[in-house]
């Protein structure tokens, strides 16, 4: 009996020394933590163990944890500083987030390289019901990940958060989700690294989808846009690269349905779709720069979609004036003229003609913000200029609407 109790009890021990290295749960002493703000918890600022199967404690040093921090970006500078608390990691492979934690800070699981170097090894990461925000490139190459459930309560992810994660297979998006960001699913670069989900459901609350948001997704078959989208390519991104877009490259979809709640189509927006065949868009497009770059080297539209997209390139439908530019330097008298931007080679500029009196606003984006441009044939025939006036630009990209 001594015997076997002594061979069971080395047998045991042998299993535990053949275990890969720290695969227990972890101790406080392997998190470095700092104070949130208001004082009320702790975030993670670095995880120093070596664990592969990270199991974060609900509490550090009798604080609940908030926060698994990460990396902050100048945009005046364009320059990052400090790392995420998993940046770069290439030993995990499994993390469970406990419940408490409201935010994943910007590339706290990510790499400080782009689309390369992130937690190469991590395949699963589950994330707590309190979550709220996922902040920019907090995941970006994390290239074993397999799947990913957003949990119900989250707002936003960020731009780029699961960037070249080439191997996510499945995403499920909860009904919360407001925001989120460009390139939030894209490639890498070039095309490479492209995640591999064939499906995805979009929230019912989203109101723009960004640019790049799911470019080069080689394998999406198929993607509900649900009422309530507004944007897709929003116009901040018009005249923007092409290679940009929505949907870029999304080689593997057949159609597509918009939601009759969309009010801007921007450039690019499903360019390269080269398997797309049929379109739907509704006529409460407004801001239609992008129209005929919106859908360029989608050879298989059938004819439908392609006189459609042409009616849209031309002005029409009814019920709104199309995209329009007024162009600096041009005398106007009794006639106020507003001369079209060309928007494809086959199509000739147009012109919308006012009297005296009348008066036409231009809602536009410039540099990121939203601009408001008023121009009006007074009584004696004299333009008067009132809003934004581009901040020196020659021409404006918008909606003209006639008061």
């Amino acid at each position: 009996m001594k015997k076997k109790l002594m061979i069971t009890t080395v047998i045991a021990i042998v299993l535990v020394l053949t275990l890969p290295v720290g695969v227990f749960a972890q101790t406080e002493a392997d998190f470095n933590v700092i104070l949130t703000e208001d004082g009320t918890g702790a975030i993670i600022t670095k995880y120093t163990g070596n664990a592969v199967v990270v199991r974060i404690p609900a509490t550090i040093q009798g604080m609940p944890v908030r926060e698994i921090g990460g990396a902050t970006y100048s945009r005046n500078n364009d320059y990052w500083s400090g790392e995420g608390a998993f940046m770069g990691n290439k030993n995990i492979t499994s993390v469970v987030i406990p419940e408490g934690v409201t935010a994943i800070r910007a590339r706290a699981f990510g790499s400080q390289y782009g689309w390369f170097g992130g937690c190469e090894k991590l395949a699963q990461v589950t994330l707590p019901s309190t979550l709220r925000i996922i902040e920019s490139e907090a995941f970006q190459a994390a290239k074993a990940l397999r799947s990913i459930v957003i949990p119900e309560g989250v707002i936003e992810i960020g731009s780029s958060a699961f960037r070249s994660c080439s191997s996510l297979a499945s995403v499920t998006l909860p009904k919360s989700l407001v925001k989120l960001g460009a390139y939030a699913f894209s490639d890498g670069y070039n095309g490479t690294d492209s995640p591999i989900f064939t499906s995805i459901t979009l929230p019912p609350n989203l109101k723009i989808i960004e640019a790049g948001t799911f470019r080069n997704c080689t394998k999406l078959t198929s993607i509900v846009i649900p009422e309530g989208v507004t944007e897709i390519a929003s116009p901040r991104n018009f005249g923007g690269d092409d290679g940009n877009g929505s949907f870029y490259g999304c080689t593997a979809l057949t159609s597509i349905t918009l939601p009759s709640t969309l009010k801007a189509l921007g450039n690019g927006a499903f360019s390269g779709c080269s398997a797309l065949t049929t379109v739907t868009v509704p006529n409460t497009v407004e801001y239609l720069n992008g129209i005929a770059s919106a859908f360029q080297n989608c050879p298989k539209l059938n004819l439908a979609t392609q006189a459609l997209i042409r009616r849209l390139s031309a002005g029409f439908p009814s019920g709104f004036i199309g995209t329009w530019s007024r162009r600096r330097g041009e005398h106007y008298t009794d006639h106020l003229t507003i001369t079209e931007n060309k928007i494809d080679s086959g199509y000739e500029p147009r012109t919308i003609a006012g009297k005296k009196g009348d008066s036409y606003t231009l809602n536009y984006y410039y540099e990121n913000s939203p601009k408001t441009l008023i121009i009006r044939l007074d009584d004696d025939g004299n333009l008067e200029v009132s809003g934004d006036s581009g901040d020196g630009q020659s021409n404006w990209n918008g909606t003209w609407t006639k008061q």
